[in-house]
C-alpha cells in the first residue's frame, strides 16, 4: 500500500503541474505568443480537489463513498450546499473537507460558511438528500436519503500559506485547543484546519516548470509539512484506513 506521506507527495504534483500547465493556456498562437493572450485562467481548486479526494481514496476503507463537489439537497427550490469534499458510510455523512488553495481572495469572514453549512445540515436533519452518479448511464439518478448526524466532522485543509499570511494566523487563533500564546497544536477537535505547506515564501503559482516544481518538492523541510502528518492523523483518529 502506497503510504500517507507519498500520495500527498503526488498532490503536490499534481497540483504544481496544473499551475504550471495553466500559465502556457493564456498564449492561444503558440507560434505567435502576442497574437492572442488570454488575461486570465481558470481555477486550479478543481485539480485540489480531485487530488485530494483521490488521495483519500488510496487510503480510507473501501466501505466510504467521497463526494467531490457534490450537490447535497434540501427541501426547497435551488436549496443545497457543494462541500468540496463529502465522506459517507452507508449513506450517512462521516466528515467534511473544505479546501483553500489559499486565503489570498476570500472575504472577510469566510470561515462562517463553515458555520452556515453545518447549521443547514441541522435544520434539514432529516430531509437532506442526493443523486447518486448512474454509472451506466453516466447522469445522476432518483434522490436518495442522506442521514445526518448530531456531530459532523468538518475540517479545512489550505494548500499554502503565502497569500493570505493574515487570515492564516486568524485561522490559528479560531483554534480552542491552542495554549495562550496562539502556537499551533495537534489537537484541533474545536476548530480542524490543516495547512499543508508552511513555506511563508512559496505559492504553487510561483513555478514556471514541473521540474521546478520537483526538485522544491524534494527539498521541503519537514517543518514546511509539519501538518502532513497532523492531517493524517485527524484523519485516523476518526475513519478507518486500508492499513
Amino acid at each position: 500500500m502506497v503510504t500517507f506521506e507519498e500520495t500527498m507527495k503526488n498532490v503536490f504534483i499534481e497540483v504544481f503541474k496544473a499551475y504550471v500547465d495553466r500559465k502556457y493556456e493564456k498564449i492561444l498562437v503558440l507560434d505567435n505568443p502576442q497574437r492572442v493572450v488570454r488575461g486570465t485562467i481558470v481555477s486550479n481548486s478543481s485539480v485540489y480537489e480531485n487530488q485530494l479526494a483521490l488521495l483519500l481514496s488510496t487510503q480510507l476503507s473501501e466501505e466510504y463513498r467521497i463526494l467531490v463537489d457534490y450537490p447535497i439537497i434540501f427541501p426547497g427550490q435551488n436549496n443545497r450546499i457543494t462541500p468540496d469534499i463529502l465522506i459517507m458510510k452507508d449513506n450517512t455523512i462521516q466528515m467534511i473537507l473544505e479546501l483553500k488553495i489559499d486565503l489570498g481572495y476570500e472575504k472577510q469572514g469566510w470561515e462562517n460558511a463553515r458555520e452556515n453549512r453545518l447549521n443547514k445540515l441541522k435544520i434539514h436533519q432529516h430531509e437532506t438528500a442526493y443523486k447518486p452518479y448512474n454509472e451506466k448511464t453516466r447522469e445522476k439518478g432518483e434522490k436518495v436519503s442522506i442521514n445526518v448526524p448530531d456531530h459532523i466532522e468538518y475540517g479545512t485543509v489550505i494548500f499554502c500559506q503565502k497569500n493570505g499570511a493574515k487570515k492564516i494566523k486568524e485561522v490559528i487563533k479560531g483554534c480552542k485547543s491552542c495554549d495562550d500564546n496562539n502556537k499551533e497544536c495537534d489537537d484541533r477537535t474545536d476548530y480542524p484546519f490543516f495547512i499543508l505547506l508552511k513555506d511563508p515564501n512559496k505559492h504553487p503559482n510561483d513555478f514556471t516548470s514541473i521540474d521546478d516544481a520537483i526538485d522544491y518538492l524534494c527539498s521541503m523541510k519537514k517543518e514546511d509539512i509539519s501538518d502532513w502528518k497532523v492531517f493524517e492523523n485527524y484523519l485516523r483518529n476518526r475513519l478507518a484506513f486500508v492499513n
